[in-house]
């Protein structure tokens, strides 16, 4: 009975130990993940970029004191009639962030085509009225909050527009045409939104108001006017930023 337990035991013992080796090896334990790093954007440095968009406007017309036969005109007879077009230039720029606030300096010039002409409602209604803004310069404030890669602002500033007139009389017997160019100054007040979809390259939809001021000019002919102009614009823009991320930010939980 003894012989029989020890080689029971015996037996137990060895399939045990075969068991045991047919089992898989533990590993050693896998190293720790390392915790995400998220890059936050800096808005901070110098940018440079175009735009394009469109323009609207209104050019009011006032006869002067010696408003003559030509425009067919008494002195303070008023005309206003409306321009659009296109137009398109570039910028350049500087940004500071502070936290979330970002404050900057801007300076752009644009080409514009913003122009139309209209018949005169005086007398024989003979005379053609043109204007055309031509060149449209600006130097702005702007400030405005981030959130990650979208800026929302707003801009204020000066502005300085070149804008072309003419009256044309092609009826007899006051006929000719009566030309000038004049410089009008004024505040720029706009806003816009930006995305900076690259570390370097953003996007902009950007909406400017021109409060120009009003000009008096004195033809050859002797007739004389005062203009006052009022412009609108919108624009598409692309920058490019020297700067982009800020250091990386290890995110911990």
């Amino acid at each position: 009975m003894r012989k029989i337990v020890l080689s029971a035991f015996a037996a137990s013992l060895m399939a045990g130990t075969a068991l045991a080796a047919d089992l898989p090896v533990r590993g050693p334990a896998p190293a720790p993940m390392p915790a995400p790093v998220f890059v936050a954007m800096n808005w901070t440095g110098f940018y440079v970029g175009i735009h394009a968009g469109y323009g609207w406007a209104t050019d009011k017309w006032v006869a002067g004191p010696q408003a003559s036969l030509f425009t067919d005109r008494v002195a303070g007879a008023a005309f206003s009639y409306d321009q659009k077009g296109w137009l398109g230039g570039a910028q350049l720029g500087y940004n500071w962030q502070f936290n979330s606030f970002v404050v900057g300096l801007e300076g752009s010039a644009s080409y514009s085509d913003v122009k139309d002409s209209a018949l005169s409602v005086f007398g024989a209604a003979d005379d053609v009225f043109s204007t055309k803004y031509r060149t449209i310069v600006s130097g702005a404030v702007r400030g405005g909050f981030t959130f990650g890669s979208a800026l929302i602002y707003g801009k204020i500033g000066y502005a300085g527009v070149d804008i072309k007139r003419s009256t044309v009389d092609a009826v007899p017997f006051n006929v000719g045409v009566n030309a000038t160019s004049n410089w009008h100054t004024g505040m720029l007040l706009g806003a816009g939104v930006e995305y900076a979809f690259t570390r370097n390259w953003s996007a902009a939809l950007e909406y400017n108001y021109y409060n120009l001021n009003t000009k008096s000019v004195t033809y050859a002919s002797l007739d004389n006017d005062r203009f006052d102009p009022k412009l609108q614009t919108v624009t598409l823009r692309l920058n490019y930023r020297f700067g982009g991320y800020s250091s990386p930010v290890v995110a911990r939980y």
